[in-house]
């Protein structure tokens, strides 16, 4: 009973994926519908594949600095792995995020189980708990920058059409709660004194089997060390997510010929890594090409340069991500050369 229950449920993960990967791909029919293939003989050129070219090295220096990122988290874990297997399972878990039922989550989960056999007993709860702060802190990092240029562009905000604003309003109110979201879990020990808030989590705990209070006491303990907590999220905040904006910006830049969009083209860029984020297609795939089209073309870009910028950019993050596939090979191949051995540590613990 139990093998059917669970095939039933892996049945269900992956046409749930399949479904995503059916809207993604009708988003992006949908931005490909806005390019006039007539003037896309100008638009290709090699000043485009040259800035492509760059937009690629800034992301992938984006995803190098993930692995610094959640190092520094492992640390204040007190787990040391070397940075490059941090970056190994870094990028193994963007590769994954990219063609496993859940997305960015799925991606996370293969990251996990590779951490756990390397990670001695009694902390391993503590390592998987960094992945969750690793991506709370980004998504915190994100939400700030999107919630400081919605607010600075109002005004030209309320003046996009219909179709533009009130999704990009939505994506500001979203951020905005995840903002406040985190603020929450990060002043667990100031929240759950009031005593409807200690009833509340009390009772998801025991939903969740004692899960949720062993997850808040490991980011407690990252509150431990709030001057390295606060160093990644300025990480984040001050190169990371601003990385991934040159991305697009170079590219806008290559298809336009010019760096007058700059503006517009940051808030396009922020809104659509916010779009992203929301689990309905894998990788944000789609959903990231149409917000970033829909507000690059608001700004005055014409339809071919606004639908061709996304594109292009997608097309650089994928290829970049791909780029995990040869790190779990190789992991998998210095694995059976028996190169990597279980942690000594945690089978000592578990003598």
């Amino acid at each position: 009973m139990e093998n059917n229950a669970e095939k039933k449920r892996n049945w269900k993960s992956w046409i749930i994926q399949f479904l995503k990967l059916i809207l993604a791909g009708i988003l992006i029919c949908w931005v490909v519908r806005g390019i006039d293939f007539t003037h896309l003989n100008q638009a290709a050129s090699c000043r485009v594949m040259a800035f492509t070219i760059l937009a690629g090295i800034a992301i992938g220096a984006q995803l190098i600095l993930c692995a610094v990122r959640w190092q520094m988290l492992l640390r204040i874990q007190q787990i040391e792995i070397p940075f490059l297997r941090a970056l190994s399972l870094s990028m193994q878990g963007t590769f994954f995020s990219l063609c496993m039922p859940g997305g960015a989550v799925g991606g996370d989960v293969i990251k996990a189980a590779f951490l756990l056999r390397e990670t001695q007993k009694g902390k391993k709860l503590h390592g998987v708990t960094s992945i969750f702060i690793d991506r709370v802190i980004g998504m915190l990092a994100l939400f700030f920058l999107v919630a400081a240029a919605v607010s600075f562009a109002m005004k030209r905000v309320l003046a996009f059409p219909p179709e533009v604003k009130y999704p990009v309003i939505i994506l500001y109110l979203l951020c905005l709660a995840g903002l406040v979201a985190g603020a929450a879990l990060f002043l667990q020990d100031i929240i759950f004194r009031i005593p409807l808030a200690r009833k509340c989590l009390e009772f998801a705990d025991r939903l969740a089997k004692g899960r949720i209070k062993p997850v808040l006491e490991s980011v407690e303990c990252c509150r431990k060390a709030p001057g390295r907590l606060f160093a990644t999220f300025l990480l984040s905040v001050l190169v990371m997510h601003p990385l991934l904006v040159l991305g697009l910006v170079l590219i806008v830049t290559g298809v336009t010929g010019t760096t007058a969009h700059t503006g517009g083209t940051i808030l396009a860029s922020l809104l659509g890594s916010t779009a992203a984020a929301i689990p309905i297609t894998p990788g944000g795939l789609g959903t990231r090409d149409k917000i970033t089209q829909m507000v690059l073309e608001s700004q005055g870009i014409s339809s071919t340069g606004a639908s061709f910028a996304p594109l292009l950019y997608t097309l650089a993050l994928v290829l970049v991500s791909m780029t995990g596939v040869f790190f779990f090979l190789f992991d998998s191949w210095f694995r059976k050369s028996g190169n990597i051995p279980e942690n000594k540590t945690s089978k000592e613990s578990e003598k």
